[in-house]
C-alpha cells in the first residue's frame, strides 16, 4: 500500500483502496514512459506509453514472455543476467537494449528496473522503458561526425593541432609531425612551450592563447618555431576557438603552413634585390659624378677601387696594366680599404707566373679561395702573398681594344673568403668599367662627349641587372630612348632594339594604349609612380619618374619581376581558404558580430542548419530581425555584457 501511494504521488492515509487505485491507474496511463511488471520475465501488466512503444495491445502482452520484446535471444539473455545482476547488487538495474516492436522495427530502449521485493525476484520486478532511439542516432550522427573531422583533421595537408587555454597540445595532426618532428604520442599532453614556441614568443603566445579563450581569433600570424632537432621555421598561422554545444569555449584550434622556405627565399631574394640596389647605386653614382671618363684616369680608377671594395666587402682593390706584348703587368692603382689609401705599386713580370698570365689573356675570371694552393696562383712567390697578408683574391679581366689589357685584382687578408657568383659578376662589371676607363683615357679629350651623363647612363641601363628604360613622352605616345638588353627576358627584344619605338610598336594596342596613358600621367602630374602590371602570365612592379631635358618630356624607371611574390600569395589565399572550409564544416554553431550595432558579419553551416536561416539573411542584421522583441533583448543584453567584461558570457 505504501509504494501505490508513492506512485500515485502522495495519496493521504486513509484514503479507499478504490480510490488509490484509481490514481494508480491514470498515473500510469499519464506517465511519459513505458512502465510495465513482469514475474519470472512474463509480462504482468503494461501501461498505455509501454503499449504505444511496443505496437502491440496491453493483452498482446499481458501474460506473454517478454522475449516477445526482443529482436534476438542474445539479447533477451544478456538483459536477463544483467538486469537481475544489478538488481541483487544495488536494488535496482538499468540496461540499453534493442526491442522489436509489433511492425518489425528495431527501437533502443533504457531500462531501468526494481524488485517488487529485494529478497524474493520471484514476487515481481516492476520496469520503466524509455525510447531512446533518436538519441541514439544522434549520438552515432555525432560520433560519425567527429570521425570524418578526427580524418580530415588528420589528412589536411597544413599543420593542425588544438590547445587547451594553458596551451597543452590536445590533438595534432600528420603534417605537425612532418613539420615538427614530434609524433603525436610525444606532443599530446605536452605544453606548446615545451615543444616549439621560442623563449621570444612566448609573451605574445600566451596572449594569444587567452584572447582565443575569450573568443577571438587570429589570421596570418608569423611566428619562428623550433623543430624537435633544435632547427627553426618559419610558421603562418590562423587561431580560433572551438565551441561545445552549449556554446562555450572547449578548446582552440591553430592552423600553420609551413612558410620556412618561402622566407629564406624572400630574405635572400631581398638580400640580392638590397645588393643589386647598392651595386646600381654605386655605379650610377659613379656615372653621374662622371669622374670615370675624364681626363684624369687616377681619379677614376680611385673611385672604382673604392666602389669595388665597399660593394665587395674587400681589403685590397687594385687595377693593373699589361704593356703592349704582356711581358709585363704594372700596377697602376691599389686601395686599402681600411687606411682608406690610395697608391700605385709595384711591376711584376708575367714570365714568372706563365699560368697566371695565360689565364688573363684567355679572358677568364680567376676566382681563388687558397691563392697558395690554386694551380693558376700557386706560381706567384709565396713571400709576395705573405708580405701583404692575402689568402683569397678574384681577377677580372679588362679588355682594351678586343684584347686583354689588364686585370682588376680583389684581394682577401687575413683569413681566405668563399667568393659568390655576385662578387665575380660585380668584379667583372668593374673590370668592365675600368676598360672603359682606359678606353676614355686613351681619347680623353679627343672625344670629351663619352664622358656626358647621359652616355654614362646609356651604359648603365645597357648593364642593368633590372629592366631599365628611358622615354619621351607626348600625350598621344611613348617612345624609348634607352633600354636595357634584358628587355629580350620580358618581351622577346633586346632593348637596342627597342630604342625609337613606340609602345604601339612593342605591345598589343589595349595594354599600349594603358602604358602610354600611365606614362602621360606620370610626366603630366610629375609624380613618381608605382605601377603593378601583367604581361605574358608574368606579374611586374614598375616605377616610373619624370626627366625634364631641353625642353622634352622624359620619363625614366626600372621594372622587376614579382611573379613569385605574387604566386606565394595566391598560396596563402588558398591556405587560408582552406582553413575557412574547415570551420564551414564544424558541427557547431559558429557566428561573429560586429561589436558597434551588433549586426550579424558571419555564420557558419551548423548556425545556418540550427536557426533556420541562410547567411545571407542574417548578415548585416540584427536579433531584432530574427526574434520577439522580448529575446532580442536578452541576447543584445548578453553580447554588450561580453564586451564590456571582456570575458565569456553564459546563456541558459
Amino acid at each position: 500500500m505504501a509504494a501505490e501511494q508513492q506512485l500515485a504521488g502522495g495519496v493521504h492515509v486513509g484514503a479507499s483502496e478504490s480510490d488509490q487505485a484509481a490514481k494508480l491507474s491514470g498515473i500510469l496511463r499519464a506517465a511519459p514512459v513505458g512502465i510495465g511488471m513482469v514475474v519470472n520475465r512474463v509480462i504482468q501488466e503494461a501501461n498505455d506509453t509501454l503499449c504505444r512503444m511496443t505496437g502491440y495491445a496491453s493483452e498482446e502482452l499481458i501474460g506473454k514472455s517478454a522475449r516477445i520484446l526482443y529482436p534476438t535471444d542474445e539479447d533477451y539473455e544478456y538483459v536477463g543476467r544483467e538486469k537481475y545482476r544489478q538488481i541483487a547488487e544495488s536494488g535496482t538495474g538499468a540496461v540499453e537494449t534493442r526491442w522489436l516492436r509489433k511492425d518489425g522495427k528495431i527501437i533502443d530502449v533504457l531500462l531501468s528496473s526494481t524488485a517488487l521485493n529485494p529478497a524474493d525476484l520471484t514476487s515481481g520486478v516492476v520496469f520503466t522503458a524509455l525510447d531512446i532511439t533518436e538519441r541514439k542516432r544522434t549520438e552515432n550522427e555525432l560520433r560519425a561526425g567527429e570521425q570524418r573531422f578526427r580524418e580530415l583533421f588528420q589528412n589536411v595537408p597544413a599543420c593542425c593541432f588544438t590547445y587547451d587555454r594553458n596551451g597543452i597540445i590536445l590533438d595534432w595532426n600528420r603534417a605537425c609531425e612532418a613539420l615538427y618532428g614530434w609524433t603525436a604520442e610525444q606532443a599530446v599532453g605536452k605544453s606548446m612551450f615545451e615543444l616549439f614556441v621560442r623563449e621570444k614568443n612566448v609573451a605574445r603566445t600566451r596572449q594569444n592563447i587567452a584572447a582565443v579563450f575569450e573568443g577571438h581569433s587570429f589570421e596570418g600570424m608569423e611566428f619562428e618555431d623550433v623543430r624537435a632537432d633544435g632547427s627553426s621555421c618559419t610558421v603562418l598561422s590562423n587561431e580560433y576557438p572551438l565551441y561545445d554545444s552549449s556554446g562555450q569555449i572547449q578548446y582552440g584550434i591553430c592552423g600553420e603552413l609551413d612558410i620556412t622556405d618561402r622566407k629564406q627565399a624572400e630574405a635572400a631574394r631581398r638580400q640580392q634585390e638590397a645588393q643589386v640596389m647598392r651595386q646600381r647605386d654605386v655605379l650610377l653614382g659613379l656615372m653621374l659624378r662622371g669622374t670615370l671618363f675624364r681626363a684624369d684616369l687616377s681619379a677614376a680608377l680611385a673611385e672604382i677601387t673604392e666602389a669595388c671594395a665597399e660593394i665587395i666587402g674587400t681589403e685590397r682593390v687594385s687595377v693593373w696594366r699589361y704593356n703592349e706584348d704582356h711581358s709585363v703587368i704594372r700596377c697602376l692603382e691599389l686601395y686599402e680599404r681600411s687606411k682608406g689609401r690610395h697608391s700605385a705599386c709595384e711591376e711584376l713580370r708575367s714570365a714568372d707566373f706563365p699560368t697566371y698570365t695565360q689565364s688573363h689573356l684567355r679572358g677568364e675570371v680567376i676566382v681563388a679561395s687558397d691563392v697558395r694552393t690554386d694551380p693558376r696562383t700557386r706560381e706567384i712567390p709565396t713571400a709576395y702573398w705573405d708580405a701583404h697578408d692575402i689568402y683569397s683574391l678574384v681577377d677580372a679581366p679588362v679588355w682594351v681594344h678586343g684584347a686583354v689589357g689588364g686585370i682588376v685584382c680583389c684581394e682577401q687578408v687575413g683569413t681566405p673568403r668563399t667568393w659568390t657568383p655576385d662578387d665575380e659578376r660585380f668584379a667583372a662589371t668593374m673590370a668592365t668599367l675600368v676598360s672603359l676607363c682606359f678606353e676614355a683615357a686613351e681619347r680623353a679629350r679627343a672625344e670629351a662627349a663619352l664622358r656626358d651623363s647621359e652616355e654614362l647612363l646609356s651604359l648603365f641601363i645597357e648593364h642593368s641587372p633590372i629592366y631599365a628604360f628611358i622615354k619621351e613622352v607626348t600625350p598621344a605616345e611613348s617612345r624609348v630612348l634607352k633600354a636595357s638588353e634584358n628587355y629580350r627576358d620580358m618581351v622577346g627584344i633586346p632593348g637596342s632594339q627597342m630604342v625609337g619605338k613606340t609602345m604601339a610598336e612593342l605591345f598589343p594596342p589595349e595594354f599600349a594604349a594603358k602604358i602610354t596613358a600611365d606614362d602621360w600621367r606620370v610626366v603630366s602630374e610629375g609624380k613618381i609612380f608605382r605601377l603593378d602590371e601583367d604581361l605574358n602570365g608574368r606579374h611586374y612592379t614598375t616605377i616610373k619618374f619624370p626627366i625634364r631635358q631641353k625642353g622634352r618630356d622624359l620619363l625614366a624607371g626600372y621594372t622587376i619581376d614579382i611573379t613569385e611574390r605574387v604566386r606565394a600569395e595566391a598560396e596563402l589565399q588558398r591556405a587560408n581558404r582552406f582553413l575557412d572550409s574547415i570551420i564551414e564544416n564544424i558541427p557547431d554553431m559558429i557566428f561573429l558580430k560586429e561589436a558597434a550595432e551588433l549586426r550579424f558579419v558571419r555564420l557558419n553551416r551548423a548556425g545556418e542548419n540550427l536557426l533556420g536561416f541562410s547567411r545571407e539573411e542574417m548578415v548585416g542584421r540584427n536579433d531584432y530581425d530574427f526574434f520577439s522583441r522580448e529575446q532580442a533583448e536578452f541576447f543584445i543584453q548578453k553580447d554588450r555584457q561580453t564586451l564590456r567584461e571582456k570575458a565569456i558570457v553564459d546563456i541558459p
